[in-house]
């Protein structure tokens, strides 16, 4: 299997475990990220402390030095209809977050996990700056208001794979590099209607 078929493969078990989107980017660092960081520590002096420990997301290959891609898939929680009288009190992305075993979405990353390593995957999770890593796998853009938003499913969404997925694949060479979106409107698309699933 080439590196185009092992992608479309990778995309199709992200769809198949649920995911609204799946894109595949290349592991370099996110300079961006450490800037934005870096611009904050100079400023807020007196919060170092909170944002030195998020200079270890810089890196995809901090901790592995062995990644050389970055899997990013998207999932929908604005596809539930939540009880209104909560939705007005409690977030939606916390009245919908998968990491509750009630909720449908609950097995999605632990099913992703499995299809990676049945593809032939080393699979790496968590620990990078998942918006970022979603717009430059071009699958979602970022607004002015920093909320990811994707192109159908607007800024109800959750990026992840952990946040993301790093991972090694079997070939030696890299996958295409994707140029990331420029940045969208604040108010990000038109959210569609939620569907009859509740949960």
């Amino acid at each position: 299997m080439d590196a185009s078929e092992k992608a479309a493969a990778v995309k199709e078990a992200a769809a198949d475990c649920g995911y609204i989107a799946c894109g595949i980017t290349h592991a370099a660092p996110f300079r961006l990220y450490e800037t934005a960081l870096q611009r904050r520590m100079k400023r807020f002096p007196e919060a170092v402390d909170l944002y030195r420990p998020m200079l270890d997301r810089v890196d995809p290959r901090r901790d592995a030095a062995w990644v050389n891609s970055v899997i990013v898939c998207v999932r929908d929680y604005g596809k539930y209809k939540l009880p209104s009288g909560m939705a007005s009190h409690i977030g939606r992305n916390y009245l919908a977050d998968y990491r509750i075993p009630s909720c449908p979405d609950h097995a999605m990353p632990h099913r992703m996990t499995q299809e990676l390593e049945r593809l032939g995957f080393r699979v790496e999770r968590g620990g990078l700056p998942d918006r970022l890593a979603g717009a430059r796998a071009g699958v979602v853009r970022i607004g002015r208001n920093g909320f990811a938003y994707h192109k159908d499913a607007g800024s109800w969404i959750n990026v992840e794979f952990g946040a993301p997925t790093r991972f090694c694949p079997l070939m030696p060479q890299p996958w295409t590099v994707h140029a990331p979106p420029t940045a969208g409107p604040a108010s990000g698309p038109a959210r569609p209607e939620p569907s009859s699933v509740p949960i």
